[in-house]
């Protein structure tokens, strides 16, 4: 949700994805935040 938000909203001050939650398909790794934005993503080993 986070990431989501820092794309498509307009007015928020930053936005922190944790592990890359919400960027789960090639959709979501294409979009490009407008705000600004701290993400913390880790591989997925498995």
């Amino acid at each position: 949700m986070a990431w989501r938000s820092a794309c498509l909203l307009h007015g928020l001050s930053a936005a922190v994805p944790y592990y890359g939650g919400g960027v789960t398909t090639t959709v979501e790794a294409a979009r490009l935040a407008r705000e600004r934005t701290l993400a913390f993503l880790r591989q997925h080993v498995g």
